[in-house]
């Protein structure tokens, strides 16, 4: 059930303690009787809390149960006080005292916390560990809050505005330099391949616009508009590779325009670091009271301060009303008030600059290594905090603490602000190996097209060679007195009507013997061009390979 507080001192009034001598104790891990880290098991520790958000209790005063959820989930402070207790072996729920805060005392946080510690075992909150606060005797284990400082703002909306020349924000300027360099490389390469087709797409009188028109193709063919009909082997290969290039880069600008279509301009901060509050001159909240404020005056003397003493709601309920154009406080106690709906209800406070002083908070006790011995605590306590921020113990009850405040607010969350993170732009490293795709398969094109040409001259010198007419009568095949009309004429050439041909002597012996000749030639050409057919493979063979084999 719950736990009511049963120490009852008068605050900030000496005379009587809760305070224990724990010098035996002391004495008993000195002589290695007992491990420092169970030197505290078995006894029943006095502890200072006061109701809060982080310290919850019921109407009657009574802290809620340990491992309480829901409406009865007993806050932060209380979860790590029960999970040290675990640890170390001690007890705390039927020894503590409930207190208000500083400001209902008419003094400082440091002066409270002075006479908790003299009267405690341990103050059960968090405080920011300060060289001041130890020099005057307060001691302090391992921190388990995040008491680094930030400076609150409030955001005054956000714009929206069309940038012309967005449409090219997802490339690097020297992916479109190479872009266009691209379209006019492959321009000319498929001039080369398909200037001497006749019925191709190069019909132009002139070579200046018939490389016009490659280069309007080439264009076409990567805004989707048009594209190459090629008519040679080598051009169809080449065209496989640029429209291929074309479906690569288009795909990836068009993954990465969305984003850059519609530009968000930056939050409306008035300012954006506790320096430039304090250059310009603007009114920052400050707890002049506590710490984070006393901190924020002593390393910028010159702010200009908005006293809120001790009091957290002021801090941002003059902030939402804009006396404040920043205030400061702790990136721990931002963490909870922006999903507050009671202290950020328009979701508008946010945090500017960063962190711009580390340091840590937690529990506390006195510095007494003789009087009491009270040092021993720390020791203790030092030693199972480190450990349960290692098991991940305290990140989970911070997080828990958060998520089961009575007035959480939903606002969009830094990680979904997050997920575009990073620079969508994409330069030569995420292009390169786009670029040297087309350029291999644009050299296979070409050494095809060599080819393909050296081919075709072969072909026609030989089909050249075997139409060339006789010269003289002695080279023409006798044809014997036993072939009938038909067949002399089958072999006689046309001849224009009232002019004598030439005639025809020979026998079957001749005539065999020219078509043993044809036979020969076209066997020879045959190899030829086999040889040739072999060469082109091989030699495309050897690129695909350097292709496959090269990187980016």
């Amino acid at each position: 059930g719950q736990d009511p507080p049963t120490i009852n001192l008068i605050p900030m009034q000496n005379g009587s303690s809760a305070r224990q001598d724990l010098c035996p104790l002391q004495a008993r891990v000195r002589n290695g009787e007992v491990e420092l880290k169970d030197a505290l098991r078995g006894l029943q520790l006095t502890w200072a809390h006061w109701p809060s958000s982080d310290f919850l209790v019921d109407d009657n005063g009574a802290v809620f149960p340990e491992g309480g959820s829901g409406a009865e989930y007993p806050g932060i402070v209380s979860e790590i006080a029960d999970e040290l207790a675990d640890r170390a072996g001690f007890t705390w729920r039927q020894s503590w005292g409930s207190y208000q805060g500083a400001g209902a005392y008419d003094t400082s946080w440091t002066l409270m916390l002075d006479w908790m510690v003299e009267n405690h075992d341990v103050v059960g909150w968090w405080f920011l560990h300060t060289p001041d606060r130890q020099s005057r005797g307060v001691s302090f284990p391992e921190g388990w809050f995040d008491a680094g400082l930030t400076v609150l703002v409030k955001q005054q909306g956000d714009d929206e505005s069309v940038d012309l020349m967005s449409w090219k924000a997802p490339f690097a300027d020297e992916v479109w330099i190479l872009i266009l360099a691209a379209m006019a490389f492959s321009a000319g390469v498929f001039y080369i391949l398909e200037r001497s087709e006749p019925e191709g797409d190069l019909v132009e009188d002139t070579v200046g616009r018939n490389l016009v028109h490659s280069l309007f193709l080439s264009t076409a063919a990567f805004t989707g508009g048009g594209g190459y009909a090629p008519r040679t082997l080598a051009g169809r290969l080449f065209t496989i590779s640029w429209t291929f290039w074309c479906l690569l880069t288009v795909s990836a600008y068009t993954a990465s325009l969305a984003s850059f279509l519609v530009v968000k301009s930056s939050p409306g901060f008035l300012v954006d670091s506790i320096q430039a509050a304090v250059d310009q001159g603007v009114p920052v909240c400050l707890k002049t009271g506590s710490a984070d404020g006393e901190i924020a005056s002593t390393l910028y003397p010159s702010i200009n301060v908005f006293d809120c003493q001790t009091n957290n709601s002021c801090l941002l309920a003059h902030l939402r009303s804009e006396q404040c154009t920043a205030a400061i406080t702790t990136v721990g106690q931002y963490q909870a008030w922006s999903r507050d709906s009671t202290m950020n209800p328009e979701c508008n406070i946010e945090t500017v600059g960063g962190r711009w002083k580390q340091q840590s908070g937690g529990f506390a006790t006195i510095s007494d290594s003789g009087f009491k011995c009270t040092s021993l605590i720390r020791d203790v306590l030092d030693i199972h905090i480190k450990a349960m921020k290692n098991d991940g113990i305290v990140s989970e009850a911070y997080q828990r603490s958060i998520e089961l405040q009575d007035n959480l607010l939903t606002c969009p969350s830094d990680e979904t602000a997050s997920e575009g993170e990073g620079d969508p732009q994409l330069d030569l490293t995420s292009m390169g190996g786009v670029f040297l795709m087309h350029a291999c398969g644009s050299g296979i094109s070409l050494l095809l097209g060599v080819g393909e040409i050296l081919l075709r001259r072969s072909r026609r010198g030989a089909a050249e060679e075997a139409k060339e007419p006789p010269k003289d009568e002695s080279e023409l095949p006798e044809i014997s007195p036993k072939q009938s009309d038909t067949e002399i004429t089958s072999h006689r050439p046309l001849v224009a009507e009232g002019h004598d041909g030439p005639s025809f002597q020979g026998d079957r012996d001749g005539i065999q013997a020219v078509r043993s000749e044809l036979a020969a030639l076209k066997k020879e050409l045959a190899e030829e061009r086999e040889a040739t057919n072999a060469k082109l493979d091989n030699l495309c063979t050897l690129i695909s390979q350097a292709c496959s084999t090269s990187h980016y």
